[in-house]
């Protein structure tokens, strides 16, 4: 009976961990309850208008820092990829550039916390150059 019982206090406390780090992901990864603020800067389309990249800093509260993030959107399947990600409050200084059609520079005169997630995304080459702020 012992057995029993402490068998269903570890899977007891194993799915309470999993939800938690489960709610934990999704709302701070995936903004699922809306409680941050985007406030779009730039919208820029692909020569062949294909493809939208898109600049826009994200306000989640007084406790947190700003982000500004960049996305990566097929227009005619609606697939949409965060490509890359700055945090500190600041104000971005940012060029986003269509080499071609499958190629996106993304500049920045910004030192911080930059975190590229992709590199490519659907053929399109993405490049992120960072210099120091002015």
């Amino acid at each position: 009976m012992r057995n029993v019982i402490k068998l269903i206090a570890i899977v007891t406390i194993i799915i309470f961990a999993l939800l938690f780090s489960s709610w934990y992901y999704l709302t701070h990864h995936f903004n699922i309850f809306g409680e941050c603020g985007d406030d779009h800067f730039v919208e820029m389309r692909s020569p062949k208008n294909d493809y939208l990249a898109i600049e826009f800093r994200r306000n989640c509260g007084a406790t947190t820092d700003w982000a500004t993030l960049f996305e990566l959107k097929n227009l005619s399947s609606e697939n949409t990829v965060r490509i890359l990600s700055l945090k500190g409050d600041l104000v971005s200084r940012c060029n986003m550039e269509w080499i071609d059609e499958s190629s996106l520079n993304i500049n920045c005169a910004y030192i911080g916390d930059a975190h590229l997630n992709l590199t490519n995304f659907e053929g399109i080459k993405i490049k992120f150059n960072q210099s120091a702020q002015n």
